[in-house]
């Protein structure tokens, strides 16, 4: 059974010249900036909703040249999850930013490509199994 604690937030500015701001989208004598945003606990209905807002604010800042999503410390994530992360996807392909996902734990890496999201999302890395990961016998594949 999950636990009740709600994802946590962990948020890191970086400069990035290697993802240069669109034209027009970057203030004038600021560089373009790779924003970076750890997420960890639970991924679900209960918070998506404020993470989808948080995450397409800092993607629709005007310095914000690409967006990375750390998913290392993420202990569930549920279909709202899911689908928060196809939305923002979609919200930077219409900003012309580019958005990545990061270091999702295998069960994580796992839900994506299931749901066909992996081929969708740019997701690199994958974080080593921690104490949150659940085990293999803890996934219930249906009735059998």
């Amino acid at each position: 059974m999950p636990s009740t604690q709600p994802a946590t937030y962990a948020l890191e500015v970086n400069i990035d010249p290697r993802h240069p701001s669109p034209a027009g989208h970057s203030p004038a004598g600021l560089p373009p900036a790779g924003v970076r945003v750890q997420l960890t606990g639970e991924f679900d209905v209960t918070n998506a909703s404020t993470i989808y807002r948080l995450l397409h604010h800092m993607l629709s800042a005007p310095h914000t040249a690409a967006l990375t999503i750390d998913l290392a410390g993420v202990a569930v994530l549920a279909c709202a999850g899911i689908n928060t992360l196809i939305a923002v996807h979609h919200a930077g392909r219409r900003l012309g930013r580019e958005v990545r996902i990061t270091n999702p734990q295998p069960f994580v890496r796992e839900a994506l490509e299931i749901t066909g999201s992996l081929g969708l999302l740019e997701v690199s890395g994958e974080a080593a199994p921690t104490a949150a990961t659940p085990p293999r016998d803890d996934v219930h594949r249906g009735a059998a």
